[in-house]
């Protein structure tokens, strides 16, 4: 959710913070068009119109959607976007048919090897009393003041990509080192608890990524209800590949940690703890703390088959005036994080609407021209 400062408007702009309250009724995409001019996204009098080429503004207004690989899909099945078949299970009706509205969701999915050390050395230990687990005073104010130390850090600072095995045309493995050690093998939970408890154990962790996945997962409606958070499919631990990938970075990660440089501080193996000669036992470790490396994409994907979601302009399809823009619409996903290819993403749909802006601007006068000549003739 956005501080409210972010959401305050420029002028000439509308911005809608879309965040359903308990037990309210969501804002659909639709009424929004309604609302900015920019025209009916479905044929409401005759039902659910197919996924066609769409439009461009139709009022003058358009909405554009930039809620996220999670958020957009569910909300544009919220307002009767998506395949007939499921909003009719949740009640809804079809406004707009298409069903690729959720699917190819796409995600880096990651594990992690994890060593204690022998003396207290970890981003952590930097970060909060030891005693009580409480933020230090001394990194917080270091932190404000000049805006370093290690509250300026992300945790994974360091790293490197690599190939999984010869023969590959770009890198499918990504590493990041990360000077602490999580309370589980699951990434994301740990952040979780770190928030919750505040100190973790002193350690040290490589995670490994799978950053060329072949999984598809999906985002779907658990509820009609705007408040009940979305069905997530992550796909992770169905692809051979993408195993593959992961086992052989764990084996890098023990072999990197095995080495003379860290002799002095390596403690025991917190995980996996399993023979790394074992697929079998590698492949259930993975699949049971695969998490996310928060690179999200590909559920209203971009493209001219009857699964995309938009088309080549970001124009949602078989309605008018509305557009979605952030890293959901990527067919597939870059082999690291997806910020630069997000911006790159916003900038290009900016040239692209302010294009069709000034098109349509230039063609006004010649429009008009033509109906004051068809005036005088008719006169």
């Amino acid at each position: 959710m956005l501080p409210a400062l972010a959401l305050a408007p420029r002028p000439g702009h509308c911005v809608l913070d879309l965040c359903a309250a308990p037990g309210g009724k969501t804002l659909q995409m639709l009424d929004m068009l309604a609302a900015s001019g920019g025209g009916e996204g479905g044929d409401r009098e005759g039902g659910s119109r197919g996924g066609g080429g769409g439009g461009g503004g139709g009022g003058g207004g358009e909405v554009l959607l930039c809620a996220g690989a999670v958020s957009s899909p569910h909300l544009l099945l919220l307002s009767g976007i998506g395949s007939p078949d499921e909003l009719a299970a949740h009640g809804i009706g079809a406004e707009v048919c298409l069903p690729g509205v959720g699917r190819n969701l796409i995600d880096h999915p990651a594990v992690v090897t994890g060593y204690t050390v022998t003396s207290p050395l970890s981003i952590t230990d930097e970060m909060f009393w030891r005693r009580s687990g409480a933020l230090s005073p001394r990194r917080v104010g270091e932190w404000l003041l000049r805006g370093s130390g290690p509250l300026a850090s992300s945790g994974c600072d360091f790293g490197g990509f690599f190939s999984s095995r010869p023969g590959l045309a770009q890198p499918d493995l990504q590493l990041r080192f990360v000077p602490g050690l999580g309370t589980s093998p699951d990434g994301v939970s740990s952040y979780r608890d770190i928030g919750r408890a505040g100190k973790t154990p002193s350690g040290l962790t490589l995670q490994s990524i799978a950053v060329r996945p072949t999984a598809r997962g999906s985002v779907s409606l658990s509820s009609a209800d705007p408040s009940a958070p979305p069905r997530i499919e992550t796909g992770y631990g169905t692809s051979e590949a993408d195993l593959a990938t992961l086992r052989q970075g764990l084996r890098l990660s023990r072999e990197l940690v095995a080495q003379p440089a860290f002799d002095g501080v390596r403690g025991e193996e917190a995980w996996p703890r399993v023979d790394l000669g074992d697929d079998a036992a590698l492949d259930e470790y993975i699949r049971s703390t695969a998490h996310s490396a928060n690179a999200l994409g590909g559920s209203c994907r971009m493209g001219s088959d009857p699964l995309a979601v938009v088309d080549p302009a970001l124009r949602v399809r078989g309605a008018s005036g509305l557009r979605v823009v952030d890293a959901s619409v990527l067919p597939t996903l870059p082999g690291g994080q997806l910020g630069a290819t997000t911006f790159a993403l916003a900038e290009r749909a900016a040239r692209i609407i302010l294009g069709e802006r000034a098109a349509g601007e230039a063609e006004a006068p010649a429009e008009r021209r033509q109906e004051h000549a068809h005036a005088l003739g008719a006169a």
